[in-house]
């Protein structure tokens, strides 16, 4: 009878940590479809993600650029892609309205930039700009949350973004535009 008692609980303790383990390996998944604006021949994909303790993944593949060319890419405050030039996006998202634009959140601890300040991406050779991007702080994926970033717009701009310009780093027309959601 011990046995079959202590096989219970091995049994159910497998369940809850498998519950657990379960729990934290099943990321929030969003695949983003980029249209173009501003008669870009660009497109692109952009799969934000959550990774284990809760830090952000933004991937992705842009093509039809221009050959070795930069381009600044950020979080808008709008989830609007509507019009032809991506206005409808607002500007950047900065639910901590006092800071300004400055360097990637990606690549530099938030402190006084936007929360939507993710730097600039490179195309190669072939036009081809490749994303890989995890972002420790401020955004997320929680519904309701001040940081959140479900329901704004992903820009990719024409132009470099300076990292210092406000208010978006002089990077020029938006090209791209795709909804978080």
């Amino acid at each position: 009878m011990n046995f079959r008692i202590a096989l219970l609980f091995s049994i159910g303790g497998l369940f809850f940590a498998s519950c657990e383990t379960s729990k934290n390996t099943n990321p929030q998944r969003y695949q983003i479809n980029l249209l173009p604006k501003n008669d870009t021949k660009a497109s692109g994909q952009i799969i934000v993600e959550t990774l284990q303790q809760n830090k952000i993944h933004i991937s992705g593949k842009i093509t039809g650029l221009s050959p070795n060319s930069v381009h600044g890419f950020h979080i808008h405050e709008k989830g609007d892609c509507s019009d032809s030039a991506a206005i409808n996006a607002g500007g950047h998202f900065n639910p901590d309205t006092h800071h300004q634009h400055g360097e990637s959140i990606a690549t530099t601890e938030y402190k006084h930039q936007h929360a939507g300040d993710l730097g600039n991406i490179k195309a190669n050779a072939n036009g081809i700009a490749l994303i890989d991007v995890n972002i420790e702080k401020p955004i997320n994926l929680i519904p309701d949350d001040k940081f959140s970033i479900l329901g704004k717009s992903i820009i990719i701009h024409a132009d470099e973004d300076d990292e210092k310009t406000a208010p978006a780093g002089n990077a020029g027309k938006r090209i791209l535009c795709g909804v978080i959601k």
